[in-house]
């Protein structure tokens, strides 16, 4: 998925693992509360498949290893839930269906999945130049140690 944000940060991910910064106990503290809540879903769907973290990305994966699926729903937690008593996961999460959503991004997936494999073929650290929008600047893209991107705009803005 690094790619899919940044083909410099998958270059990076792939060539450097030694620049990332370590999480310290914050971070892990943020990390495991997620992977707590995500097992929580999970009880909505037993014998489901995670997904996570790309619908789009992933559908494309498991329909071109010749899976068919009838559909595919994002779990989403509500955030204005409020425990009484037992855990209610199903009032805890809502879910809807984003099968509509993702079928029309399959050809730009695909076509991803190309440009992404030659950025991880070549060895040679890259500098990218991305055009923020078709009229706007030229903007190079920097990481710091903790791979947050930075931009540089060529015309001083």
């Amino acid at each position: 998925m690094y790619g899919c944000q940044c083909p410099k940060r998958l270059w990076l991910h792939k060539y450097r693992p030694d620049v990332r910064d370590e999480m310290d106990e914050e971070q892990e503290a943020v990390f495991q509360r997620g992977t707590d809540v995500g097992k929580l879903s999970e009880q909505l769907f037993p014998g489901g498949v995670d997904a996570r973290p790309d619908a789009a990305f992933q559908y494309y994966v498991i329909t071109q290893a010749g899976l068919e699926l009838a559909d595919f729903t994002i779990v989403y937690q509500n955030t204005k839930y409020v425990r009484y008593g037992d855990l209610n996961v199903q009032a805890l999460f809502s879910a809807e269906s984003v099968l509509d959503r993702l079928l029309p991004m399959q050809e730009f997936i695909h076509e991803k999945g190309i440009a992404l494999k030659t950025v991880v073929a070549n060895k040679k650290e890259m500098h990218l130049h991305i055009p923020l929008n078709r009229c706007g600047p030229i903007a190079t893209v920097y990481f710091t140690a903790n791979m947050q991107c930075q931009l540089v705009y060529e015309d001083g803005i």
